[in-house]
């Protein structure tokens, strides 16, 4: 598959997989005050080196290769980008494929259906808020994603402002064992 520039799919999967990795010691340390749980950090950053490939593709590859025969102009590009982001890769893509990740990490389920279940209460109960919650950081960092960096550089910036995100939902929800006393690590 010589199209793909492989170098920047592992930016993206690097800078994603370091993401969740720091965001979660940070959060476990700092936010939620307990020993380092280096399984749950683990599997976060299993989840961001896993999306680090959709997550290429969509931000640096999706503009040039299908948008830009479909819209004309820089601005109209922009617009566009944010809203299929807004309305179909966020909700539809990436906070499903967390949530069915946090889920795994969290809760022990005996089948594959039961899995998806619970990962689809997750999804109803929570997308509609984080994406309100998400929407002035999605909006702001992809009008400097598609505006300013090279495509290679998409996701690598979108890791960095990603922390912030993390922080957010952290001292929103607060500690796992707080908000959630039923589950299991």
């Amino acid at each position: 598959m010589a199209f793909l520039p492989w170098r920047g799919l592992a930016y993206a999967s690097g800078s994603l997989a370091g993401r969740y990795v720091l965001g979660d010691g940070l959060t476990q340390r700092l936010l939620e005050r307990r020993e380092h749980d280096w399984r749950r950090s683990c599997l976060f950053g299993s989840f961001g080196a896993v999306m680090g490939a959709p997550a290429y593709l969509f931000y640096a590859e999706f503009p040039t290769r299908v948008l830009s025969k479909l819209v004309e102009g820089r601005w109209r590009m922009v617009a566009a980008m944010i809203g299929v982001d807004a309305l179909i890769f966020m909700p539809l893509v990436y906070l499903p494929c967390f949530y069915t990740f946090r889920e795994a990490i969290y809760n022990r389920h005996g089948s594959c259906a039961s899995l998806a279940s619970a990962s689809y209460a997750y999804w109803s109960e929570h997308a509609p808020i984080d994406m309100r919650a998400a929407a002035p950081l999605l909006v702001t960092s992809d009008v400097v994603m598609f505006t300013a960096l090279p495509a290679i550089w998409r996701v690598p910036f979108l890791s960095s402002i990603g922390l912030i995100w993390v922080f957010y939902i952290s001292l929103k929800r607060g500690s796992r064992e707080i908000s959630d006393p039923e589950c299991s690590s």
